[in-house]
């Protein structure tokens, strides 16, 4: 392989064998219910440990499937990373989210 795509293309598809055989143990453990717990789930592709973390992945799976719909509201949890910047940084940064939100 001579590249990172190649890299994880490889990497990918070497995830979706382990899900592909994981997946009929956790079909049939929903089947039964609670008599056989499901085995634990492969972990992410290393990539995808990264691209959950990008704000395109979180857009696209979180937002893109619902834009046929009016959004009339929402509800947003800042975090506290940034927290020293003071209240001016903050109102300008909320400002510029909601115009993107709008448009």
């Amino acid at each position: 392989m001579d590249s990172t795509t190649d890299l994880g293309n490889a990497a990918f598809k070497a995830y979706v064998t382990q899900l592909k055989a994981w997946l009929p143990n956790a079909e049939r453990a929903l089947e039964l219910r609670d008599a056989v717990p499901p085995s634990p789930q492969p972990p992410m592709w290393p990539h995808q440990q990264q691209v959950v973390q990008n704000s395109t992945f979180t857009y696209n799976g979180m937002i893109a499937p619902i834009l046929p719909f009016a959004i009339k509201g929402a509800i947003w949890y800042q975090g506290e990373s940034n927290g020293g910047e003071g209240r001016e940084a903050y109102g300008d940064k909320m400002e510029a989210l909601i115009s993107g939100w709008r448009s």
